[in-house]
């Protein structure tokens, strides 16, 4: 009547059950999220290339904000918009820019900069309130 042999039996089987449940499904479970996180890096500098790229356009679009008048002077949002306001402007002129151009590079660039920013795990400050803008020596430039 040695219940030891018995009970090392079953305290063994229930061992073997509880690492096949470990490494069948939790370990699995922690390899998918490591899996996940280096795809989300990936994803996010692909869309950090894009964004640099689409920025480039941006600048050349832009043109050099030559104007005459100060009705010819523009601002846009740029970036993704936090406590609703744009993280950053860019000033241009209907003179020189390449307005619809640029707005469609503009729209581009903020909705590639949200999706980063749903992405990572910082928190931003909020953005900034747009300057007004007027022509002066012939360049639009802020009000100060």
């Amino acid at each position: 009547m040695n219940r030891l042999p018995y009970f090392l039996l079953t305290a063994t089987g229930i061992v073997l059950t509880f690492l096949t449940i470990y490494y069948g499904f939790i370990y699995d479970e922690l390899s998918v999220s490591r899996n996940d996180w280096k795809k989300r890096e990936q994803s996010l500098g692909k869309l950090d290339s894009k964004l640099q790229e689409v920025a480039k356009k941006i600048e050349s679009a832009q043109g050099s904000s030559k104007c005459d008048f100060n009705s010819e002077c523009r601002i846009v949002g740029l970036g993704a918009k936090f406590c609703d306001l744009y993280k950053d402007f860019i000033i241009y002129s209907t003179k020189d820019a390449d307005q619809y151009k640029l707005l469609k590079l503009v729209e581009e660039f903020n909705k590639g900069h949200e999706k980063i920013s749903n992405m990572s795990l910082s928190v931003s400050k909020c953005g900034i309130k747009p300057a007004l803008v007027h022509c002066e020596n012939h360049v639009c430039v802020p009000q100060l």
